[in-house]
């Protein structure tokens, strides 16, 4: 889902790494997008 979100809104996943209860993650998006607002929409509703 995360990819599917990330191809959507123009955004490179470089690294990653998920655990059982949380993910890291490396990535690259365009500077009209602000960094919370990605991660609101990774996280869902």
């Amino acid at each position: 889902m995360m990819i599917q979100i990330c191809d959507a809104e123009d955004i490179r996943i470089l690294k990653g790494a998920v655990s059982k209860d949380h993910v890291h993650m490396l990535i690259e998006y365009p500077p009209s997008q602000s960094i919370s607002e990605i991660v609101q929409r990774l996280k869902g509703p």
